[in-house]
């Protein structure tokens, strides 16, 4: 996500030192992870004030207004986000907020220092977003060891990708001429992947291109072993679709895409979670306790 970008920079870490990531699309969730976060980094804030949370909320904000360094990431605002707007200090001079919402906040009385729309992607770029994420690298069965370089390079050009071939270098070793072919055949397979219209139509009809829906569906693909291709990840999500728990009764056509489309891609990837038996019990449920 944008949100996850901007929290990786190297400039980010140094702006405060404390930080954290917290969710407003509920404001009763937003209160408990904002007093959870100084009951454990900052105890001296909220001491003693467990029971009385408006108190608790007023010692924030305090805190908030005069001390330096420190840095919120809030994911899913909107104006109805009360805790949210109240705690921060009318000034933003001592710490530094990022918020991400899917409203527009237009006519809404809050005041942006810096404000930037992110415009729907396309279908072009969901494509490009699966081509970064070396989705295929893995897929590719062994390549003939007796094919030419000519019949190799006539391949890739027959295949409309020539600039998928690279010619060998001087005193090139059988294995390296083998990992070479290997990449070459990567990416013919994923030129033929990218390229089925079935992808374009997934994309748009189920997916809505959100791209955290395209980012788990690309997890999925290299992470899961039985997924060879695009058609093996649309039978998925065939298969899991229950189009009974979905009412899309007055509902946006393009919300409702990216609802379906990410509705599915949770519930395969919780799939996969509790299925995995590589990982311990320990392990996985408490990644599952994170998710309830």
């Amino acid at each position: 996500t944008v949100m996850a970008e901007v929290a990786r920079q190297i400039e980010v870490h140094s702006l405060g030192e404390l930080q954290a990531w917290l969710q407003a699309s509920s404001d009763v969730v937003f209160r408990r992870q904002l007093i959870d976060l100084f009951a454990t980094h900052r105890p001296k804030v909220v001491a003693r004030l467990d029971n009385s949370t408006n108190a608790a909320i007023v010692e924030i904000k305090k805190w908030l207004a005069t001390n330096r360094n420190w840095v919120l990431f809030v994911e899913d605002a909107t104006p109805a986000s009360t805790t949210l707007w109240e705690v921060l200090p009318h000034t933003m001079t001592n710490g530094c907020v990022l918020v991400t919402s899917q409203t527009a906040f237009r006519g809404a009385d809050i005041t942006f220092t810096h404000k930037f729309e992110i415009k729907p992607i396309h279908t072009n770029e969901s494509i490009d977003l699966l081509r970064k994420s070396n989705v295929f690298s893995k897929k590719v069965p062994e390549p003939p060891g007796s094919e030419s370089e000519t019949d190799l390079e006539q391949r890739c050009v027959d295949q409309d990708a020539s600039e998928s071939y690279s010619g060998p270098p001087p005193n090139e070793t059988p294995k390296a001429r083998k990992q070479r072919c290997r990449g070459i055949e990567a990416k013919l397979y994923e030129q033929v992947e990218l390229q089925r219209p079935e992808l374009c139509t997934f994309l748009e009809s189920t997916l809505g291109n959100l791209p955290l829906s395209v980012a788990l569906c690309a997890h999925m693909i290299r992470a899961d072993v039985h997924i060879k291709g695009v058609l093996d990840l649309i039978a998925l999500f065939r298969h899991t679709a229950d189009l009974a728990g979905v009412d899309r009764a007055g509902r946006n056509p393009m919300q409702d895409r990216h609802f379906y489309g990410l509705d599915l891609s949770v519930k395969i990837s919780l799939g996969r979670l509790r299925n995995a038996r590589e990982m311990p019990d320990r392990d996985r449920q408490s990644a599952m306790a994170l998710l309830a």
